[in-house]
């Protein structure tokens, strides 16, 4: 029997069937990332205008803006970059 299970019976008043079934499905909240976090890692995937916008559904604010990260991409010596939440 899962612990979740066992400690729902224990802490009900009556012990009844309907109490431990209620509390066996909380409520699923989704957790969305917060602003300046990052959604892909840096890479050289071609040339983007930095503060560029897309949508995004795993940010907060539904979008996500791509910015430059460190280094160089050879041949042309561009800037890797990335898309953070906005």
């Amino acid at each position: 029997m899962p612990a979740a299970k066992v400690r729902a019976v224990v802490d009900s008043d009556d012990g009844d069937e309907a109490a431990a079934a209620s509390s066996q499905a909380p409520a699923t909240t989704v957790k969305k990332l917060p602003s300046g976090a990052g959604v892909a890692t840096c890479d050289c995937q071609g040339t983007v205008p930095y503060g560029d916008k897309a949508p995004e559904l795993r940010c907060q604010s539904g979008v996500s803006i791509a910015t430059p990260c460190a280094g160089y991409c050879p041949p042309r010596g561009v800037a890797p970059w990335r898309r953070v939440c906005s």
